[in-house]
Formats: structure tokens, sequence, C-alpha cells
């Protein structure tokens, strides 16, 4: 019984360093993430398609290398600007590999423009994949976007 009750012990405590590692680990990605995210970032590929359920005339899928795409300018005090037919700045926070983007308007930074969720696909020095994917009575849109670092 005695070595029951030390064996059970045992793998408890085995189990709670497991999770305790498990835990420093999500949380050193993260911080790795923001470390890997805050620069200069020009779209060079973009993949998806937009359906729309009443005018389905309206439908395209793309695959597709860009010259001219979307640009993000993450900044390490948490705000980013987008230029993409002209330029939306606002807000970003990184929970894991889901980047949560706010954006706020230039001549009034208290109304919230929109806000996206894309998730980090990859992430290196170089390179970002987001990928996004927005659903509801009246369309379907999926995009996953290519991007690569200009600037630290």
């Amino acid at each position: 019984m005695k070595m029951k009750f030390l064996y059970l012990i045992g793998i408890m405590l085995i189990g709670g360093l497991l999770v305790s590692c498990d835990k420093d680990s999500d949380e050193e990605k993260t911080k790795d993430f923001k470390e890997l995210l805050v620069g200069h970032w020009v779209e060079s590929h973009s993949q998806g398609y937009y359906h729309d359920f009443s005018n389905p005339e309206y439908n395209e899928e793309w695959d597709e290398d860009i010259s001219e795409g979307e640009t993000f300018w993450f900044k390490e005090d948490g705000t980013f600007e987008e230029t993409f037919e002209g330029v939306s700045k606002g807000n970003w926070i990184l929970n894991g590999n889901q980047l949560s983007l706010t954006v706020t308007w230039a001549d009034d930074p208290e109304n919230i423009g929109g806000s996206n969720s894309p998730v980090i696909l990859e992430l290196s020095e170089s390179k970002l994949v987001l990928e996004s994917h927005d659903k509801n009575d009246d369309y379907e849109e999926y995009n996953k976007s290519t991007f690569i670092k200009v600037t630290p």
C-alpha cells in the first residue's frame, strides 16, 4: 500500500512538472513571437476565396504572388500601421498564435474602426504567414497571406 502511495505521488509530481514546463514554454513562445513580429512586413503572396451567398457573380478565388500588396509595421508598443489602399492604424495583441488587430481612425482615436484576429501559421525572422476566415449569413471569406520582413 505504501509503495502504491509513493508511486502515485511520484506520478503526480512528474505530471505537475510537465504541466509547469508546458506553461513556461507557451509564455516563452508568445514572447518570442512578439519579438519576431515587431518590424516592417510586406505581403508577397495571397491565397484564398470570397463567396457571396446572395450574389454569386462576385465570388472569386485566388492564389497569386504579389508585388505591391499590403504592408504592416508592428511596433513594440503594441500599435501597428497597415498600408493597403490607404493607411490604417491601430493596436495589436498577441495571445499564443492568435493576433488581434483593432483599427482606430487617425482623425478620431476613440472610434474603433474594426477588428480582425488572424492566426499566425508561421513566423520566423524573415517570414510571416497569417490565416483568416470570416463567415456570416451573407458571405464567407478565407485568406492566407505570406509576408516578408523588410526591416526589424
